[in-house]
Order: C-alpha cells, then structure tokens, then sequence
C-alpha cells in the first residue's frame, strides 16, 4: 500500500506548478488598471482582480465565490440608487446575451462611489457551448466629471459667471418649445450699456471688466422673478422669461423699467463716480415656430430702436423696428463697401467772409454713396457708424482727403490763407489712435496745421480727464479749436470759461430766426461774446440776403450756406476757386488775445 506522505509527494510538483501558475496569472491580472470579473455558468467567481477588489470594497485575500448579491457587491443602476439583481449584473447577461456594454454605479459602503464603464463576454468551451463570462470595467468618474465641467464652462461666460450665448440659445429654444405646447409666450429683454466703450477707454479694459462685472451683479438683483441673465459679449446682456403669462412673472416692460433704474445708478471706478445708462429692446414671441435666432434678432432690433430714441429707454419689437435694424444693416454694408473701394466721397461747402463774400475756407462733409446715383444723408449712415464703431475710419477717410485737397488749393490761389475745417464726434475723441492720425494726415499733406480747423460740438466738452488730455495733445498739434453748432447745448458758457477755443459757429437755428426780435437778440449777443472772448464767430445755414445783412450788421464776419454756395465735390469745388480772379482773404484769423 503506498503510504499517504509518499503519493502527496509525487503529486506535489503538478500542485506547486499550479500554484505558481495562479500566482503569475493573479498578479497579472492584479497589475493591469482596469476591473476583471469573471464567473462560471453558475454565478460563482473565478476571477475577481485587485482593481474590482478596490471598485466593489472587498477584502484583498481575493475570496469571493459565492454568487453575487447586489447588497454584497454595491452594484447599481446608472440612477445609483437602484440596486442590480445578478440576472441584471453584467455578468448575469454577459451568460445569457454573450455580449453586453454599458455603464453602472458602484456605491461600496464608506467608499466613494464610481461611475464605471463595462464590457462583457460569454466565455464559450471547445464546443462552442458557454462556460462563464467575464467583465471588463473602466473608472470613469473623473473623466464624466470633467466632461461635465467642460459642458458647463462651454455654457459660461469666463468673466461675469453668468451663462453664455450658447446656453441662451439652447434654453430659449426649449422655452419657445414648451411655450408652443402650452399657449404661453416667452420674452427676451436685449440690454446694452450706454457709452460703455468710453468708460472701456478711459479707465482701461481691466476698469471695464470690473464694471461689466458689477453691472451683471444689477442686472441678476434686478430679475426679482428669477429671469435667467446672460452675457452675449461686449457690453450686451438678455434676460430669458419663458412661460409668460401662467408664471406669473411681471410684464417684460416692468422689468426693463428695473432694469434701467439699477444701471443707471452711478459706479466707483478708481475712485471716480462713473454713471452709465441702459438701452432695452423687448421681443415677445407672439407667433409658433419662431426660432431662437429669429427672437434675439428681434430683441436686437428693438434694442437699436431705443438707442435711436435716446438714453435710458426701452423699446418693444414691432415691424418699424424690423425695418429700421433692416436698413441700419444695409447702410452699414454699403459703409463698409464704400471705406473699403474708396469710393466714399468729401464734398466742400465754401466758407465766405461776408463783406465781400470771398471764399476764405471750406468745410468738409462726408458723403455716402448710395450705389444706386444718389447719396445716403448723413444723418442715416453717421450714427450707423458710431454704434458699428467704422467713425473711426470715416474720420480718418475725411481728415487725409481733405488736407490733401487744401494743401492743393493752397498751392493753386498762390499760397494765400486758406483753410478746410473737418468735424469731430465724441465717439472719435475716445479713439486712442485720433490724434497719431491726424499728424500722419498733416505730415502726408504738407498742410500748415493752422490751415486745419477742427469743429467739436458741445457734447465733447465734459469732465472726463481723458477728453481734456486729447483736447490738449490736439491743440498742441496745432489745428484750430471751434465749437460747431454753438447754443444746442445746455452748458455751453461754463465750458467757454474753463476752455480755450478760437471761434464759435451760430447754430442754423438761430440763423433762420434771426428776423424775430428774439432770435436777433440772442444771435447778437453770442456775437458780441465771442468777440469779447477774443474769437471768431460765424454761422451756418444763411439762406436769405437779409439774414446775411443782419449778420454783417452785428459784426459777424464768416459764414456759410445756401445763399452763398451748396457742398460741392473736389473738382466742381477747385473750379469755383480758380476761375474767377479772387482777392486775396485772411483765414479765420484770432484776434489778439
């Protein structure tokens, strides 16, 4: 009889073999970084790695064979609250389906839990029969974590935290969705800061960012309703109110009244109070299956509606709008053709001293044309260029042509003084770049910079320290400085005392009322200041031989109009110079002071 110790011996090598065998083939299953399981055709484990170890909080002898109950293995469905019955585990189907893919929660208790990816197989025998399967799992909690911060940065604006353009168009496309199934209405408030990019200019764009910041603060305090607020960029916010009227929410027009009244409270921006104001243009949807694109479109032109309208002011979407931003986009279209071919054109209208009525100067107006023959009126195309920002080019167009024509006509009256005047708007004044442009066009030029008079209306003058500096750095230049359209505004004498100004030009107004007692006395008392201030005065908009009388009469010396001369372009302008023999003309000289 063999003794025991004996067969155990001959028998030992083969289990030491397959000892070793489990041994390697557990620490390389141990040393891979993602969850194996594998169980045979009655649920039982056969293989159960360290990572599923670490997944499902077992213990790290590896044991576990019994089969698997959900409570035992912490595996959930994807809502991780619902526990997985062992028919509905991976490896439950992986038997009965063969080949199985998804995703699943494991909420070990006193581990975290983790969302995991898994693949699984049915583990078929030689004959093609199932012999087990086996489960391959993927960690992917850190990565739909950070998937779901990008999803969410993607849809938040960097600066203000508020949601971006791409949310506002996906949530009000659901809004107007559900408002279509209920009968409800949804309304979209389109905000832009007035006069922001000023601020944005004077103070610094990090003051701006600071600024739209505390504006976004206002604009979120003023959604007492909890309107959703975003940022579309720039200086332009909306406000979302879906489910209008069954929420209850306040009428749009109250809440752009709100909004309004917040901005427009003043700011602290380096120590200076700086106060803003707000254009609000309201779109309701008021028709089934308008678009996303096609409301902002229309809380859009609503808001260039109220900025048409003035400060502070709030407009809603109708069809005049539609057809004002309709024609707003065409002029600017044909702006920017015209900048871009050079065919936007600098006509002169003569400047005459009246006594003798010889030309003196001119003053150079834009024109635009319109493609078709005629020409778009300033007063359509120069505020499409300030709110589109081409007042700039616009500025630098005419400012190059006509100091290029004066030098010119100079050159063909023998030399004598001669002078073209160009207008200058607020909106050009914040331009860092104005002042650099204006010494290249008198550098190309070769014209004398007293030959160049620079017309500022009143609105210019202000108490921004910026303005002041380029009104400096402009005068040093050496241009002339007048005020253009003097008496239009409401503190016109306070800003005479505090700047130096070489001459005043009378507004139209009071030219056309001049025959009236009362138009007459005001006309001459701002001639008689003005040359009390040691300037020069002239007026525009002299239409009759007796206003021009009147005018000579209380000492004014320049002026212009339809009775002397209509704007002409270059070519028609330079033969009105150099036809008839003129006598020599002083430019609009300053009288000592």
């Amino acid at each position: 009889m063999t003794h025991p110790v004996t067969l155990a011996a001959r028998h030992s090598p083969r289990r030491e073999a397959d000892a070793t065998h489990a041994a390697v083939s557990q620490a390389v299953l141990d040393g891979v970084d993602v969850g194996i399981l594998a169980c045979d055709t009655s649920g039982q484990v056969t293989v159960f790695n360290r990572v599923c170890r670490e997944f499902h909080g077992a213990s790290s002898d590896g044991s576990m064979t019994d089969q698997f109950a959900a409570a035992r293995l912490n595996l959930y469905r994807a809502d991780g609250m619902t526990p997985l019955p062992f028919d509905e585990m991976p490896l439950g189907r992986s038997l009965r389906e063969h080949e199985v893919d998804g995703e699943m929660v494991i909420a070990p208790v006193g581990l975290p839990v983790r969302l995991v990816t898994y693949q699984g197989r049915a583990i078929l025998g030689n004959r093609h029969q199932v012999v087990g399967a086996v489960v391959v799992m993927r960690d992917v909690t850190e990565q739909r974590a950070a998937e779901r911060r990008l999803r969410e940065n993607a849809l938040r604006d960097p600066l203000t935290n508020l949601p971006n353009r791409l949310w506002l168009f996906q949530a009000t496309e659901q809004a107007l969705r559900e408002a279509d199934a209920t009968g409800d209405s949804v309304a979209l408030l389109f905000v832009d800061l007035d006069g922001f990019k000023l601020v944005n200019d004077d103070y610094g764009h990090a003051r701006g960012d600071q600024l739209l910041v505390r504006a976004a603060e206002r604009l979120r305090a003023a959604a007492v309703d909890g309107e959703p607020v975003t940022r579309l960029g720039g200086d332009e916010f909306v406000l979302l109110c879906p489910g209008l009227p069954s929420t209850g929410r306040a009428h749009p027009t109250d809440l752009a009244r709100r909004i309004i009244s917040s901005l427009s409270q003043p700011y602290t921006v380096q120590g200076h109070s700086v106060t803003l104001s707000a254009s609000v243009g309201i779109a309701l949807a008021d028709d089934a299956g308008l678009s996303a694109e096609q409301l902002v479109g229309r809380a859009d032109a609503a808001m260039y509606a109220a900025k048409r309208a003035g400060r502070s002011q709030w407009a809603l979407h109708s069809g005049e709008t539609v057809t004002a931003a309709r024609a707003a986009a065409r002029i600017e279209k044909r702006l920017r053709e015209a900048l871009e071919d050079g065919s936007f054109e600098v006509h002169y209208q003569p400047i005459h001293r009246l006594a003798d009525r010889v030309i003196v100067g001119v003053e150079a107006l834009s024109r635009l044309p319109d493609g078709e023959g005629g020409y778009v009126s300033p007063e359509e195309f120069i505020p499409v260029a300030e709110a589109t920002g081409l007042i700039g080019r616009v500025g630098e167009t005419v400012v190059r042509q006509a100091t290029r024509e004066c030098a010119a006509w100079k050159q063909q009256l023998g030399g004598r003084e001669f002078s073209v005047g160009v207008n200058l708007s607020v909106r050009e004044l914040a331009d860092p770049l104005l002042v650099s442009r204006m010494t290249a066009a008198l550098r190309e030029s070769g014209l004398d910079p007293q030959a160049l008079v620079m017309e500022l209306t009143e609105s210019i003058f202000s108490d921004s320290a910026e303005h002041n500096l380029v009104l400096d750095e402009l005068r040093a230049l050496g241009p002339q400085l007048v005020i253009d359209d003097f008496g239009t505004g409401y503190s016109s004498l306070s800003y005479l005392r505090r700047f130096t100004v070489d001459g005043l030009k009378i507004d139209r107004s009071f030219v056309a009322d001049i025959a009236n007692d009362r138009g007459r006395w005001v006309t001459e008392a701002i001639v008689a200041m003005t040359l009390g201030l040691g300037g020069f005065v002239f007026a525009e908009g002299i239409e009759t031989e007796a206003q021009l009388t009147a005018l000579v009469g209380m000492g004014c010396v320049l002026g212009q109009g339809y009775l002397l001369s209509r704007p002409l372009p270059a070519g028609a302008m330079t033969a009105l110079l150099t036809a008839p023999p003129r006598r020599p003309a002083a430019l609009l000289t300053t009288p000592p002071r």
